[in-house]
């Protein structure tokens, strides 16, 4: 997960006020906004709420209004501050908490290991749908995205799945 938290603050990393808190979705959603959300929504609701069972936490979480939007008034260095240390704060909560109190839960911890079977017997499928992820890239105009309209991109792509599609329905028929 260090690996995904690191991604998501790089790709942040240089960006000013301004680009963070631009909303970049009709519903208002901005980075300033994504990150708020991880912090709440990930790191303290799941990983300290969910898996630890911390009750402060769990009461805390109904003061939060929304944990999509980020008020404007409230600085960007804040939000990413309060994040890191979110971080930190689900790292030690779930490394203190043992495998066997997590199960007494009701929660069955399913992590996927490198040549390990998937645990959940779903590692056929998985690899069925991962597999099928490139396949659009294998159309040229996907490659890169040149449209600048969301709904002409959207067209080709509905247009590549349907290729594929009928590609793979004619070599099973």
């Amino acid at each position: 997960m260090d690996t995904q938290r690191r991604h998501a603050l790089g790709r942040l990393d240089g960006l000013g006020t301004e680009a963070l808190q631009r909303p970049v979705l009709p519903s208002g959603w901005s980075c300033l906004g994504l990150v708020h959300h991880l912090d709440l929504g990930v790191e303290r609701f799941w990983l300290r709420a969910v898996i630890t069972g911390d009750p402060s936490v769990i009461e805390a979480l109904d003061d939060i209004d929304d944990a999509w939007q980020v008020a404007p008034d409230v600085p960007h260095t804040e939000v990413l501050d309060r994040y890191r240390a979110e971080v930190d704060l689900a790292n030690a909560a779930v490394a203190a908490t043992a495998v066997d109190t997590v199960r007494a839960r009701g929660i069955r911890p399913v992590i996927a290991e490198r040549g390990q079977p998937h645990g959940s017997g779903l590692g056929v499928f998985r690899w069925g749908v991962e597999r099928a992820i490139p396949w659009p890239h294998g159309f040229r105009r996907l490659r890169v995205r040149w449209e600048r309209r969301d709904d002409i991109h959207e067209a080709f792509l509905s247009l590549a799945t349907c290729l594929i599609t009928h590609r793979r329905v004619q070599r099973h028929c």
